[in-house]
């Protein structure tokens, strides 16, 4: 008996051990459900394309299950290589670029599913008959193997570490981009013409220069064939650029000594790129202004500190008894341009 019923418990403990577990897992027998992962359902169909200036707009319908598509190309229809690399793009078009106008292409696309796999290829055509698509140009032929016209009106101005350029617009169709060219005037004379950064715009603006330097520009256009061609060079124009002239001079005075004769202080601006300061002086004993041969152009110790040892004060000594002076200040930078001049007040000499 003891054994007839040790028998007949184990069904019933994994029948009651089932229900259990059915009973905990809300009735689905705790399954979890795994990742599911699929292949693309066909290869990409209803292939269109446009073949434009040096590129071709190519797609087609979307494909089921596609995560992605790979596109490849070729010049021979047999040797294929992927364009757009290994990983799938997302879109179901693509605008293929760098081709040579004239020049026979065949492209190929495949949908990738989430298993990674990669559905057959389809072409333009089909296979293995795969139909070329071959870039045009509608560059009028009078343009083809022709130099874009140099760029015409250059010109342009100067600022504080800048010069802009500009010019009229070409308007070739074949047109891509403009060069320009730089040289540098030295103390010897002119350095050599170096190209720069091509531009698309009819403007340049250079901030790769210094204050006080001289420039020389020209300008080229290049058109956009298979081996581009470059114009021959436009006027050529000069600049250089400045920065903004000095201030005027701080707490300009004039003051008559005994020892000295009339001395003359004023506050320095806090400019680094001051080098001189010119002193003139006029007569006003009867009354009327009447500038005076003696001038004087200070020059000082740039870049050092202009004020150690230097000037101001400035003492004239050069004066007559009886007659009244007024002396004007402007300070000069590096780049040789003056500022507005302080004015003194007059002074009447014993």
């Amino acid at each position: 008996m003891m054994r007839k019923y040790f028998i007949w418990t184990i069904p019933l403990i994994l029948i009651v051990s089932g229900i259990f577990q059915f009973a905990c897992s809300g009735g689905d027998g705790g399954a979890i459900t795994p990742d599911v992962t699929y292949d693309a359902k066909y290869p990409p169909q209803n292939l269109n394309w446009v073949e434009g200036n040096r590129m071709i707009t190519f797609g087609w319908d979307p494909v089921p299950f596609a995560i992605g598509y790979r596109v490849y190309l070729c010049k021979n229809g047999v040797d294929f290589y992927l364009y757009a690399g290994s990983t799938p793009i997302s879109q179901n078009q693509i605008i293929i670029t760098g081709l040579s106008n004239g020049t026979s292409y065949y492209v190929g696309v495949a949908a990738v599913g989430s298993t990674m796999k990669e559905t057959a290829k389809t072409y333009p055509g089909g296979a293995p008959l795969a139909q070329p698509l071959i870039p045009t140009s509608e560059i009028p032929d009078i343009y083809i193997g022709v130099p874009p016209a140099p760029p015409k009106n250059l010109q342009g101005y100067s600022g504080d570490r800048l010069v802009r350029l500009e010019w009229d617009h070409n308007t070739e169709p074949d047109f891509d981009k403009y060069t320009p060219y730089r040289a540098r005037v030295y103390t010897d004379g002119l350095g050599p013409y170096s190209a720069y950064p091509s531009v698309t715009d009819n403007f340049y603006n250079d901030n790769d220069v210094i204050n006080g330097i001289m420039y020389h520009y020209y300008m080229t256009a290049t058109d956009n064939e298979p081996i581009p061609l470059e114009s021959g060079p436009s006027n050529i124009v000069k600049h250089r650029p400045m920065s903004s002239p000095p201030l005027k001079p701080i707490n300009f005075t004039a003051t008559f000594s005994v020892f000295s004769g009339i001395v003359l202080e004023w506050e320095k601006t806090g400019e680094q790129d001051i080098r001189a300061y010119r002193i003139d002086r006029y007569d006003w004993t009867d009354g009327f202004v009447h500038p005076l041969d003696h001038t004087a152009v200070i020059t000082l110790k740039y870049p050092e500190d202009p004020f150690v040892g230097e000037f101001p004060p400035l003492a004239d000594g050069f004066i007559e008894s009886g007659r009244i002076y007024e002396y004007w200040c402007a300070a000069q930078d590096v780049e040789g341009q003056f500022g507005p001049a302080a004015v003194s007040e007059k002074v009447q000499v014993p």
